[in-house]
C-alpha cells in the first residue's frame, strides 16, 4: 500500500472511487457502503464534540450551533456555484429558506463525530440513490 503523511494527514495513494466506480459490481459497491457505515459508527462512539465544524483541518471553522455551521456550508456552496456559473445559485436560497423552517429539529443535532470526506464525497448519496432510481 502507497501511504504519504502530509502535515501529520495520512493519505492513501490509489485511484478515486468516481475514476473506477463504472467498473464495480453490484456487490463491491454495497461492501463499500457497509465498511464506510462500519468506519462511521466506531467514530460515531469516540465524545462529542463541545462544536460543529473540524477537528484537524486549514479551515478552522467552528460553530457552536449546527444551523450555524449548515448555514456557512450553503454560503460557501453558493459562491462555487456563482463563480462557475454551471447552475443557479438561487436553489442555495430555497434550502437557506428550508433550513430556518427547521431550526428547531436542527437545535436537537448532537456534535458528533464523523469522517468528512468518506461521507460527504457522493460515496454513500450516489450508491444508493443509483440503486433507489432502479
Amino acid at each position: 500500500m502507497d501511504v504519504s503523511i502530509c502535515r501529520g494527514i495520512w493519505f492513501i495513494h490509489g485511484k478515486d472511487l468516481g475514476e473506477v466506480y463504472n467498473d464495480l459490481t453490484d456487490n463491491q459497491k454495497k461492501n463499500i457502503i457497509k465498511e464506510i457505515s462500519k468506519i462511521q459508527k466506531k467514530v460515531s462512539s469516540l465524545p462529542v464534540m463541545e462544536y460543529y465544524g473540524y477537528t484537524h483541518s486549514d479551515k478552522n471553522e467552528s460553530f457552536t450551533k449546527w444551523i450555524d455551521y449548515l448555514k456557512n456550508l450553503n454560503l460557501r456552496s453558493k459562491k462555487r456555484i456563482k463563480q462557475n456559473e454551471i447552475l443557479n445559485s438561487e436553489a442555495c436560497d430555497t434550502v437557506t429558506k428550508i433550513m430556518n423552517t427547521l431550526e428547531n429539529y436542527f437545535e436537537t443535532v448532537k456534535p458528533v463525530p464523523f469522517l468528512d470526506d468518506i461521507t460527504t464525497k457522493n460515496v454513500l448519496i450516489f450508491i444508493r440513490i443509483k440503486w433507489i432510481i432502479k
